[in-house]
């Protein structure tokens, strides 16, 4: 027998490698699921709660959370569609998504599974969490009737700075800004009085790149939003210029870009009762005769003292605070005055944001 000549061998190895890999091909589909961490979420129908009534009267089935990789659109029913009077999901204890960036969007379903809504789209980054950790998905209102920008016309794209710097995960941690949010208002609701979300991210990307068309053609008044860990709203950029949307023109749009400035600044105008009883007439320190007071601003959250000036001080007509902390103070007086007369009282609920904050504070004698 003639002997196996290796080098035969290693010709059909190289002849025959590219049909075998061809054959081992899979194709692997993007999904979100996992087992790292739970989520939850919530919504509302035209700003009301979303019950057995209200999911009716919208003709709303079913909420979902949609996903989207690139440019298209994944959804997962089994594991994230829910009743629509449900008004809220939370999987915990069940892990459901893996420690990822996400880019979706809420979607709202009639009994024939046909679209009948859409809420606002976000970025979800699961990554930052650690594993068991839980996502908390930005809450979606569904509007059904009256002003609503959604829709399949165009796509976004928006950024913002930190004090005129590119933000970090670091930096917004620092100044308590959890997300950003751009929101969209009738270009007659000069006020802004009433807006529909469109968009909420993390605050650290600095960016945002809606995925897929999901504005409708309009003319639209832009404010984006810098929030903190509870949804409150610490800064707001005003865009001056009108998003004008053309169904027959472009399919993208540029935001403005936002810059959040993080100075803080707590100002309390102090005002006196000039007469004992029911406290109706209130003045200046000399107006009503007041000669020192003592105070403690105290952290509403917390209750601890943020302040404290407990030696009779010479009275003044307003108290500063920079760069305070955010959060919400209470603030606690005790005042004397000529012929023995006293005030005392409570200003409470002083709210701090970025910027600077007035309250007008008054105590009865």
């Amino acid at each position: 027998m003639k002997p196996f000549d290796l080098r035969t061998l290693a010709t059909l190895t190289v002849l025959l490698a590219p049909l075998v890999l061809a054959s081992c091909i899979i194709e692997i589909d993007f999904s979100p699921l996992g087992n790292d961490v739970s989520a939850s979420g919530a919504w509302t129908i035209d700003g009301a709660v979303a019950d057995a009534t209200s999911c009716a009267n919208a003709g709303i089935e079913t909420v979902e959370v949609v996903f989207y990789d690139g440019g298209v659109e994944y959804r997962f029913p089994s594991t994230f569609s829910f009743p629509c009077s449900d008004g809220s999901f939370d999987t915990r204890p069940d892990l459901v998504l893996d420690r990822e960036r996400f880019s979706t969007q809420w979607r709202a379903y009639n009994a024939d599974g046909d679209e009948v809504a859409r809420g606002e789209s976000l970025l979800i980054d699961t990554g930052v969490l650690a594993f068991g950790g839980h996502a908390i998905l930005a809450s979606a209102d569904f509007v059904t009737s009256g002003f609503n920008p959604l829709g399949t016309d165009a796509s976004f794209n928006t950024n913002w700075t930190i004090d005129s710097q590119l933000p970090t995960p670091d930096n917004c941690t620092n100044v308590g800004i959890a997300s950003v949010e751009v929101v969209l208002y009738d270009s007659s609701d000069f006020a802004r009085g009433s807006g529909v979300t469109v968009m909420s991210a993390p605050c650290g990307d600095g960016s945002y790149a809606s995925p897929t068309a999901v504005l409708k053609a309009g003319s639209y008044l832009v404010s984006t939003h810098a929030l903190d860990a509870d949804g409150l709203v610490l800064a707001a950029y005003d865009d001056p210029d009108t998003l004008t949307i053309d169904p027959a023109g472009a399919t993208n749009y540029t935001l403005g870009s936002a810059d959040f400035a993080t100075n803080r600044a707590l100002v309390a105008n102090l005002m006196f009762d000039k007469t004992v009883g029911a406290g109706e007439d209130y003045g200046s320190c000399t107006d009503a005769g007041v000669t020192d007071f003592t105070y403690v601003l105290e952290n509403a959250s917390s209750a601890a003292d943020y302040d404290v000036v407990s030696t009779p001080t010479p009275c003044i007509d307003f108290l500063t605070w920079n760069e305070i902390p955010l959060g919400t103070y209470d603030l606690t007086l005790n005042a004397d005055g000529t012929g023995g007369a006293k005030w005392t009282g409570s200003c409470t609920a002083l709210t701090v944001t970025f910027g600077t904050t007035t309250y007008n504070c008054l105590f009865n004698r």
